[in-house]
């Protein structure tokens, strides 16, 4: 899965022009670390209740608090982010060295406001995953609203790196991510709050 960013990186590296700082390189460069960073959040972050579909009723019997639910599902998201741009920091070294600062810019954001929008709206997929099929062309739990989210996820940032210069505009945007990090344990309980509300609407629709 985490291999898979190789050739988005790649795609990236040749794909974005090159030399000054113009709104092209800006807008591909912002793109390249906000995927890199984020890609395996984004497809799979609103699926973080769905991956459990399969025993989320043991969970309701078994006692499992729904603040801990939620604090392994956000910070999971979180990991993955991470572990995303270290596996691509060498690659990122050798083929794009201008998309260091861009990358960990976006892992702040990504992390602390990425990570959190997709838990909330994880709450809301209804659709059951099987996680012994065959992962090869499996579309099961998507829906039209599963991408349309992408774009509050993509627009606002690349907003800002348009507004302002590139490092004032990354340095906002990390500033953010960062604030978003610190609050993990307000987000943890108001996602806990809203799973504890929906819980039986959910394992209703995973039987």
């Amino acid at each position: 899965m985490l291999l898979s960013l190789v050739p988005l990186l790649l795609v990236f590296v040749f794909m974005t022009p090159q030399g000054e700082e113009t709104v092209d390189t800006v807008i591909m460069q912002s793109l390249a670390a906000l995927f890199l960073s984020g890609f395996i959040a984004i497809q799979h972050g609103q699926f973080v209740f769905s991956w459990d579909s399969a025993h989320f009723d043991s969970f309701i019997a078994c006692g499992i608090g729904m603040e801990t639910i939620a604090k392994a599902r956000l910070v999971g998201l979180q990991l993955l982010c991470v572990a995303s741009i270290a596996l691509m920091l060498p690659f990122m070294i050798f083929f794009a060295p201008d998309l260091i600062l861009y990358s960990l810019a976006f892992l702040f954001y990504n992390c602390g406001v990425s990570c959190v929008l997709l838990t909330f709206a994880g709450l809301w997929n209804r659709k059951p995953a099987v996680l012994d099929e065959s992962a090869f062309f499996n579309y099961q739990g998507f829906s039209t609203h599963h991408y349309l989210l992408v774009f509050p996820l993509v627009i606002p940032p690349i907003f800002v790196m348009l507004s302002v210069k590139a490092f004032h505009a990354l340095l906002f945007l990390a500033s953010i991510g960062l604030v978003g990090l610190l609050l993990n344990p307000v987000w943890e309980k108001l996602i806990a709050r809203q799973l504890h509300r929906r819980v039986y609407r959910i394992a209703r629709s995973f039987r």
